[in-house]
């Protein structure tokens, strides 16, 4: 065998070792991601079984609150959760008019409308 052909051989058997082993990381990746899925699905219903809320308890929002505040980060008034029609709202512009959907197609790229 020339070396070309060895160099090949070598190179052809480093690759499909790689593939074996990123195959297995991903494998088990999938594996812990699907455990921790159960698990945390087992932990949401024991907890609205318990009477306990099913998004999280008053410490918890409390910190993040605290969070949010030493973040110099906006806190919601209501505790995060949105009232009907709100979202509507937040397509108000600055000028508190309602920001029409924009009508070009995607290749347009003229500084106006990438801009806006």
């Amino acid at each position: 065998m020339s070396g070309f052909t060895e160099a090949v051989r070598a190179f052809t058997d480093e690759v499909d070792a790689a593939l074996n082993r990123a195959r297995k990381a991903s494998s088990d990746a999938a594996e812990r991601s699907e455990a921790f899925r159960a698990g945390q699905l087992a932990r949401e219903e024991a907890a609205v079984q318990d009477g306990k809320r099913a998004d999280g308890d008053a410490a918890l929002c409390e910190q993040a609150r605290d969070f949010r505040i030493g973040a110099g980060l906006p806190v919601p008034e209501n505790g995060g959760e949105t009232e009907p029609g709100e979202d509507e709202n937040r397509a108000q512009g600055a000028t508190g008019r309602t920001r029409e959907p924009l009508g070009y197609d995607d290749e347009d790229f003229s500084q106006g409308r990438l801009m806006s």
